[in-house]
């Protein structure tokens, strides 16, 4: 054969080759996923804990009369800082932190404007406890932006 000569890619292949190329042959199977919940449980329970948190911060800052919302901001972020660490310590769900590398600059880039905007975010939520009906709250949780600019707009 000379060095031009093509030869064709029609050439007899062995039966126990897979006609596909394979990625890893040596990897078993994937295992259909295990039984879990249906998602219609899932969306409930949020829908009922989102709703009994609505009307614990209103009782908190209305009827109990702690006008702090900022003091109550902070209470939620230093459990919710208490139950992560806790997780982190004895149990392996938060493992795979420990694979993202995170430099000093890193995190002052990433990770603490995201904390700032969430700890406003509850702040300004916890704010219109003090101000709006519990419903009206509900209502605004649950009703998409694009429908709030059409309501002020028929007005």
């Amino acid at each position: 054969m000379s060095e031009k000569e093509r030869t064709s890619g029609e050439q007899a292949r062995l039966p126990e080759q897979p006609i596909l190329p394979v990625t890893n042959p040596d990897v078993e199977k994937a295992h259909p996923p295990k039984a879990s919940l249906h998602p219609a449980f899932y969306i409930i329970t949020w829908i009922t804990l989102s709703g009994s948190v609505i009307l614990f911060n209103k009782w908190i800052l209305d009827t109990a009369k702690f006008h702090y919302p900022i003091a109550l901001t902070t209470w939620h972020l230093g459990f919710a800082t208490l139950m992560t660490q806790l997780l982190a310590r004895f149990t392996t769900i938060l493992d795979s932190r420990k694979k993202v590398p995170m430099t000093g600059r890193v995190y002052l880039r990433t990770i603490v404007p995201i904390g700032v905007m969430f700890s406003l975010s509850l702040i300004c939520g916890n704010l219109t406890y003090m101000y709006l009906s519990v419903s009206f709250i509900q209502m605004l949780k649950v009703r998409p932006i694009s429908k709030l600019s059409a309501m002020r707009q028929d007005r």
